[in-house]
């Protein structure tokens, strides 16, 4: 069986745009293609129902250069995901967008503006160290001697659904979000047995393992990041298998650590959404198994 690593491609930021045509040409379509990594292409109509759909959308881009209007848009995509940036393609600027670009614009103009938003900023590597040091670290030092990282990986609404998962929501500020631990039982029973003696723990305490190591994880992520100190806001939600009662999407963004034991891998998850960039304290540990961008 191919892990993670062999399977998805290392983190790195994605920029990822739904462009939103409303009877202009298709020459900002050109422009888009070169500025991200992905372009989906809608029009006034199919708009919110692409945004939604679509996994890791950082930026919309709605091209009004023809005239048509884009007032109720603006409005309805301001209100289905108000955190998500907007930059308009129009002969009139509008405070409802982040940035107005001119009809003319090239493609220096759109990626100068696309790099100025804060939203965009948020994917950083100390983002990735800290989360990466917080899961290993509180795995490593409480739970599993010698625990190592296999991979890092972004991938928007991605879950590891596994025999047991714990989900723990944490709110900090301008940083939100949960800690999910996604664990074999084989896994779980071999450091309960460790820690306990027990050889043959039922399954709810295997949950309860589970949702104590997000306790833990959350706990030593709150170090690196002191201006949005996430704290935790309720239990840890229990789930075994990969049942359709767990949530199918947790955040806007996310990023899977996997950590090697002695056994089957484990999946330490941070789902958050983030009103602006991110800031570390200090310098994480680097793990450095793997490549993250």
């Amino acid at each position: 069986m191919k892990t993670l690593a062999e399977q998805e491609k290392p983190f790195h930021r994605r920029r990822h745009a739904v462009l939103i045509e409303l009877g202009g040409s298709e020459q900002l379509q050109s422009i888009a293609a070169d500025v991200f990594d992905r372009v989906t292409v809608t029009d006034g109509t199919g708009a919110l129902e692409a945004i939604s759909d679509e996994v890791g959308v950082s930026v919309v881009l709605i091209d009004d250069s023809a005239g048509a209007g884009a007032s109720q848009l603006l409005d309805e995509v301001g209100e289905a995901e108000p955190s998500l940036p907007i930059v308009l393609v129009s002969r009139q600027p509008d405070e409802r967008a982040r940035a107005t670009l001119p009809i003319d614009a090239d493609g220096k103009a759109l990626r100068n503006a696309v790099s100025n938003l804060d939203e965009l900023q948020t994917y950083t590597p100390g983002l990735v160290d800290a989360f990466t040091d917080a899961a290993v670290g509180s795995i490593e030092d409480g739970f599993v001697k010698g625990a190592q990282t296999t991979g890092a990986f972004y991938k928007a609404n991605r879950r590891n659904l596994a025999d047991v998962n714990a989900l723990l929501r944490f709110e900090g500020g301008v940083f939100s979000g949960w800690v999910v631990i996604a664990s074999s039982e084989s896994t779980l029973a071999a450091i309960y047995a460790s820690m306990f003696g027990d050889t043959e723990p039922s399954k709810s305490e295997l949950a309860d393992l589970a949702g104590e190591i997000s306790n833990h994880v959350v706990a030593r992520l709150r170090r690196w990041i002191p201006d949005s100190r996430p704290r935790i806001v309720s239990v840890p939600e229990l789930f075994l298998g990969a049942t359709e009662l767990m949530p199918k999407k947790l955040a806007r963004h996310s990023l899977t650590i996997e950590i090697t034991t002695d056994h089957a891998p484990m999946f330490a998850q941070l789902h958050f959404d983030a009103q602006a960039p991110i800031e570390i304290a200090g310098e994480p540990t680097k793990h450095e198994a793997f490549q993250m961008f």
